[in-house]
């Protein structure tokens, strides 16, 4: 009866499970498929920026003017030598540190839906847990990104700066850089990667205060400190965590004219469902959707008013991380 059903009778030895023969061949099948899927994004992404190159930088002229340096960047990315030799700084500073040996333990960013509070309201952080100096160092701003951030804060210009997240500290070098910043707070959970960032920063600053502590635990201390023109949340990197220090540091802020910018608003869907929350909040008199980025300008205009480049430059992917809802 087990035959004719299809049931192979459990004494003949043979195992249903694949060899790995198959599982090589499905591994590779499975490698091609995603290969041939990221080539189309990256070419879909070229073909919009040369189909819809000119209407972005219409987008860069809705932009205060502080910011429209930072558009022109994200529409054509060409540094200027200055940038150049910034860059390549901050990438000597990443081989430095990934060559190191030995590991640097810090907080992980806790899976999407599991942000929890503590009964002071403060946030729970990741599981903290060991990592190699390298992969630390990989995380870091690449210079795309470390350009837009220095754009930026020379663009406002930024006078005081705060920074989520300091991690080895090489975005931190990007902010800092700006002619007008006097001060650059940037806190990091992590006591190892603090001492990291405090010798990466000293190599292009003598403004920067890093701060070693739980972010909600040191934004407590910048309560009775003067008020910031720039703030780059960049660490805990889930939704409903990246709201939670969006109003905690927005009484820290100029109410003014001050940014806050978003990073890794494309990380997962869930970082992004979190992104249009905060367009939505209607918090900022202007919000930007750069892509992987996003801005927030606090000011008396009416509030609401948003500028989003994706719709001609696309977003790019959004991979489904674990833990994502839907």
């Amino acid at each position: 009866m087990e035959e004719e059903l299809g049931i192979q009778p459990a004494d003949s030895g043979r195992s249903t499970r694949p060899g790995p023969g198959k599982v090589n061949a499905t591994v590779r099948t499975s490698l091609q498929h995603r290969a041939l899927h990221y080539g189309r994004v990256r070419t879909e992404r070229v073909v919009r920026r040369v189909v819809y190159g000119r209407r972005a930088r219409g987008l860069v002229s809705a932009l205060p003017s502080g910011l429209q340096s930072a558009g022109n960047w994200v529409v054509k990315p060409v540094p200027t030598p200055a940038e150049r030799d910034l860059a390549a700084r901050v990438e000597h500073r990443r081989d430095q540190i990934a060559r190191a040996t030995g590991t640097i333990s810090s907080f992980h960013s806790p899976m999407p839906g599991s942000f929890q509070r503590t009964l002071d309201g403060h946030a729970l952080p990741g599981p903290y847990l060991p990592g190699r100096a390298g992969a630390h160092a990989a995380t870091g701003s690449k210079p795309s990104k470390g350009i837009l951030l220095n754009r930026i804060s020379i663009g406002l210009p930024a006078i005081r700066i705060l920074e989520l997240g300091a991690n080895t500290g090489l975005s931190g070098a990007y902010l800092s850089a700006s002619p007008s910043c006097e001060t650059l707070v940037t806190i990091e959970g992590s006591h190892e990667l603090a001492l990291v960032a405090s010798e990466t920063l000293a190599h292009f600053t003598t403004k920067a205060d890093v701060r070693a502590g739980l972010f909600d635990d040191v934004l407590d201390d910048l309560a009775d400190e003067p008020p910031f023109d720039l703030v780059f949340i960049d660490g805990q990197h889930e939704g409903a965590a990246t709201e939670h220090y969006f109003q905690r540091v927005l009484p820290l802020m100029n109410e003014v004219g001050a940014v806050l910018v978003f990073d890794d608003i494309s990380w997962s869907r869930d970082m992004l469902r979190a992104w249009f929350r905060i367009v939505e909040s209607k918090a900022f008199a202007l919000t930007v959707d750069l892509g992987r980025v996003g801005v927030g300008v606090l000011g008396s205009l009416d509030s609401g008013n948003h500028v989003d480049f994706t719709r001609f430059l696309g977003r790019g992917y959004v991979p489904a991380r674990i833990g994502d809802i839907g």
